[in-house]
């Protein structure tokens, strides 16, 4: 599954208008332009972002895919349990997250989901193959 359509709408939106301010601006002032090269530059990246963004999950392993974060693997075998979390601890976890707990044999970490991108339909069909309370 890949990021929802709304995830781009929304960062579309609140980075379209004031670009499009900023560009109704530099016909007054030319001297805007950096703002405008800033903001377009900040909303690429945030869609680049949002398409690296990737959650497979096979027969046999769970994927998770990010831009800055690469690729994370589990296989199902190992899983020992998923649970959502909301809030928490630190400011670099998100917010709306699965935790994936592998078996303690494996030596694997837990495997962090950032939910929030993605569409609710999507996600409740993966919250029912791995088991995932309500």
């Amino acid at each position: 599954m890949r990021a929802a359509t709304s995830s781009y709408v929304v960062f579309s939106v609140l980075l379209g208008i004031p670009i499009a301010i900023l560009i109704a601006a530099t016909i007054r002032n030319p001297a805007a332009w950096p703002g405008v090269a800033i903001l377009a530059a900040l909303l690429a990246a945030i869609l680049l972002w949002l398409r690296s963004l990737r959650i497979e999950l096979t027969a046999e392993h769970l994927v998770y895919r990010t831009l800055f974060g690469g690729t994370c693997t589990l296989r199902r075998v190992d899983i020992l349990r998923a649970r959502i979390q909301i809030g928490g601890p630190g400011r670099t976890a998100p917010p709306f997250r699965l935790v994936v707990e592998a078996r303690p044999e494996t030596r694997e970490g837990a495997l962090v989901i950032n939910l929030k991108p993605f569409a609710r339909d999507e996600l409740d069909r993966l919250f029912a193959e791995l088991g995932v309370p309500e």
